[in-house]
């Protein structure tokens, strides 16, 4: 294609660009939300994959006009990517530090080694799945030379992207099979393919399928999760062995047990007393009527109120397949009485919305073990754990209510946290100690903890001497990151960050045609485009919960905006620049100065509509500006290299929230764009 002059617009054109813009975003989302789920430790970084992925398209558009066609390459990588994600080895690879690894963590050279291994396993396999994106996206520059107008090819690209975000949400919700995922894309890849090299490509296909069926036998896919399940088999003092209950496993790590823990049954195991124990826990100082029980999962704590009798009990959890396991499989079938009600949704959203009010609110053992979407740092439990929500909840307790609250306690500080954030909610109306079953911590508030004082003799706490010249920051909606030790970015992004940065300049560098430079109002766009999308899930899961669908309709926003500000760019040859970067810094103050709580209290459509407006608006002025640059410039797929590249600086900056705050995004998104106006200054000159 060197050379050639555009050929006519026609059908095949749209059909291609519409299918390479489709496949680029539906493989984004797939290699997020499975890589996740094969490899723990990358439901921890889950925007990394994010960030290698607009590295590879980004990278592709800039090798759009070298004479070597890249796709055939597609699926022998996804194959080699798949089958080494699968393999125990990344598997089993460990989410920990890695001095702890080390019998002499502070020996220069043993420390040296562990670190090269541990980051170069970790980034090995991030950067083979964005080498997978570098085909897609020299495809979608190419298929931009197709068109005479790149504003068109803008607008199928756009449209693509939308079709490809809710595409994936489709298939995950109809078609809960990581092989359905995998087959989708790869039949698109084949599509874009030709020539005998697509022989190659199906037999790569067709092993990545088998390698993917093979691998995930015998096991769910939520719409946040992949759910392995087995049996408890618990051996008796007459060496009887019986199953009380069933291990629910998600992502290849232990989640959490349902478990027969009647009197009958748990008064013959030591283990089924302890837990026992914990679950019967709350109903032995009170008597409650009505209980909310938060993050319910597959029923134990369900079942505890209902072996105590409570009369209504709302079990709020956000995922319906752990919900159905508990439905089908617990043993005592707590779901099938008639005085549960079951609430499938995220826990901050429901508490809300519901004007009910409880006798006791439970917070189960709630413990995410992925984020939100993979388009930022947000898990799906932070903004449960904010002072903010304990506050709604206690403000949904009847008089003489409490807030229990039970979760793991890892470290110290962790339990120093929730001990901050019930202080800081109920003053000298709370308790706070430690149980012995999952590693609890147990924090209990409200104006009824006078009835449980006798029980802070036997619960254990960290010595105070560990808090000692500690200020431990309590979570809130600004700042959301419960596991996070303090505002810091922590060493270890910042070494990943500073190497995947080094290797994304240099390949992108040697990509560039002789001649040719970054372009910087692109490359600033970029950037600031993935800012604003971030800050908009964070904002809007806040408002509703953080969902999937939260996620893909935010993406569908700002698309749609950015698709409007190409239109009026077709429309309005000639746009006042100056003006709109004026706009486009008002709007993002304007969402910076309006605080997503601030949605909380209003009519849910009426919170729709404001918090759309508030998140995509941004999009609508930088549409103008992009569009504008685009429609003139002499490499148009150059130009769309180098605002996907700038993404990936977008996405790295994403980081400094653990530091900042997630409202100050707004600010930074706000400042690459003044970068950005300051190099379309410079093109004027």
């Amino acid at each position: 294609m060197t050379g050639t002059d555009p050929k006519p617009e026609g059908a095949y054109p749209v059909y291609r660009l519409a299918l390479v813009s489709f496949l680029g975003l539906f493989f984004q989302m797939l290699v997020i939300r499975w890589l996740s789920g094969e490899c723990r430790v990358y439901g921890y970084y889950a925007n990394l994959p994010l960030i290698t992925a607009f590295f590879g398209l980004g990278l592709g558009c800039l090798l759009a006009n070298r004479a070597v066609r890249l796709m055939p390459a597609f699926a022998p990588l996804a194959l080699l990517f798949g089958f080494l994600a699968t393999t125990s080895y990344y598997r089993e690879f460990a989410l920990v530090g890695w001095t702890s690894e080390q019998p002499w963590p502070k020996e220069v050279l043993f420390g040296a080694w562990a670190a090269v291994k541990w980051y170069g396993t970790f980034l090995f396999l991030l950067l083979l799945a964005g080498a997978c994106f570098v085909p897609l996206g020299q495809e979608l520059g190419r298929s931009f030379h197709l068109f005479r107008r790149p504003l068109n090819a803008y607008a199928v690209n756009l449209a693509g992207s939308v079709v490809g975000v809710w595409g994936f949400a489709l298939v995950c919700w109809v078609v809960p099979s990581s092989v359905a995922w995998f087959a989708i894309a790869l039949v698109g890849a084949l599509l874009l393919d030709r020539g005998r090299t697509r022989i190659v490509s199906a037999l790569c296909a067709l092993i990545l399928v088998g390698i993917v069926w093979q691998a995930d036998r015998d096991l769910i896919w939520s719409p946040y999760y992949k759910i392995r399940k087995s049996d408890v088999v618990f051996t008796d003092d007459a060496g009887k062995q019986e199953k009380v209950g069933v291990n629910v496993e998600v992502n290849n790590d232990y989640y959490q047990r349902m478990l027969n823990l009647r009197p009958e049954v748990a008064n013959r195991f030591p283990k089924l007393r302890e837990a026992a124990s914990y679950y019967n826990r709350p109903y032995m100082f009170c008597r409650p009527k009505s209980v909310l029980i938060v993050g319910a999962g597959s029923g134990n704590d369900v079942a505890a109120a209902l072996r105590h009798g409570v009369e209504r009990i709302d079990a709020v959890d956000i995922d319906p397949k752990i919900v159905e396991l508990g439905r089908l499989h617990h043993p005592e079938r707590p779901y099938d009485r008639p005085e549960v009600r079951l609430i499938v949704n995220d826990a901050r959203s429901f508490l809300k919305q519901t004007d009910r009010k409880y006798d006791l609110i439970v917070f189960g053992l709630l413990d995410s073990h992925t984020l939100v979407s993979g388009l930022g740092r947000l898990r799906l439990d932070n903004y449960v754990y904010t002072e903010e929500s304990i506050r709604e909840a206690a403000s949904r307790l009847n008089p003489g209510g409490v807030v229990y609250l039970g979760f793991t306690v890892y470290r110290d500080w962790v339990f120093f946290r929730f001990e901050t954030l019930f202080e800081n909610v109920f003053g000298d109306k709370c308790l706070v100690g430690g149980e012995l079953y999952d590693g609890a911590g147990l924090f209990i508030g409200g104006d009824g903890i006078h009835a449980w004082r006798e029980l802070a003799p036997r619960m254990w706490r960290p010595p105070v001497s560990s808090r000692r010249d500690v200020y431990v920051e309590a979570p809130t909606d600004d700042w959301p990151f419960l596991y996070m030790e303090k505002r810091t970015v922590p060493k270890e992004y910042i070494v990943m960050l500073t190497v995947l940065l080094g290797a994304f300049f240099v390949a992108g560098r040697a990509s560039l045609r002789r001649g040719a430079a970054w372009d910087f109002q692109m490359l600033f766009l970029g950037a600031g485009f993935l800012l604003v999308e971030v800050r908009g899930i964070a904002a809007l899961a806040l408002a509703f919960g953080a969902t999937w669908i939260v996620m893909a309709v935010v993406i569908t926003l700002i698309l749609t905006m950015a698709l409007v500000g190409n239109v009026i760019a077709q429309r309005w040859t000639r746009p006042n620049i100056p003006l709109m970067f004026g706009l486009l810094a008002a709007a993002i103050l304007l969402s910076w100065a309006i605080p997503s709580s601030t949605l909380l209290g209003l009519h849910p459509v009426a919170r729709g509509l404001i918090g759309g407006v508030l998140v995509s608006l941004p999009m609508a002025f930088s549409g103008v500006i992009f569009s504008s640059r685009l429609r003139d410039h002499p490499d148009p797929e150059g130009a769309l290299g180098s605002n996907l590249l700038g993404a990936v600086a977008g996405g790295v900056s994403e980081y400094a929230s653990t530091l900042t705050g997630i409202r100050a995004l707004s600010l930074i998104a706000l400042a690459f764009y003044a970068f950005a106006f300051l190099a379309w200054r410079k093109t004027r000159r």
